[in-house]
């Protein structure tokens, strides 16, 4: 399955299917050998907040892709895109989080950070629950 999006809350069998490594993954139907399709994702978890952007490594190496950010590491497009926004929306729709997304140029580790963050919201949960 090759997506370029993933929203968790609306789409959870597809947050199932990052974590078999079924998304962006190419299996051969003759050895079985499975590959990751270089197709950047972005995934966005509304409930619990946070948004990861996975580039694919080679992407480092892509003067053009560089100039996409900012030097402390903010999407130019995204940052521009929310500061169109008046202050009153973004403070009253809480798109706060979307401005920073976490970046990672792995797909094994965007599952691991999806992972970490859910972890540790349900914790916080728990704590704020007791």
């Amino acid at each position: 399955m090759i997506r370029d999006s993933l929203n968790a809350d609306i789409s959870p069998e597809a947050r199932e299917a990052l974590f078999q490594g079924k998304i962006n993954a190419f299996e051969c139907a003759s050895c079985h050998t499975t590959v990751v399709v270089p197709v950047p994702l972005l995934y966005h978890d509304m409930g619990r907040r946070f948004v990861v952007q996975y580039f694919p490594a080679q992407a480092l190496d892509d003067d053009a892709f560089l100039e996409h950010f900012t030097a402390d590491g903010t999407d130019r497009s995204t940052a521009d895109m929310l500061d169109k926004l008046p202050e009153t929306v973004r403070a009253m729709r809480g798109l706060d989080y979307m401005q920073r997304p976490h970046i990672v140029f792995n797909m094994a580790e965007l599952v691991r950070y999806v992972a970490f963050r859910e972890r540790v919201f349900e914790r916080a949960q728990e704590v704020d629950q007791a």
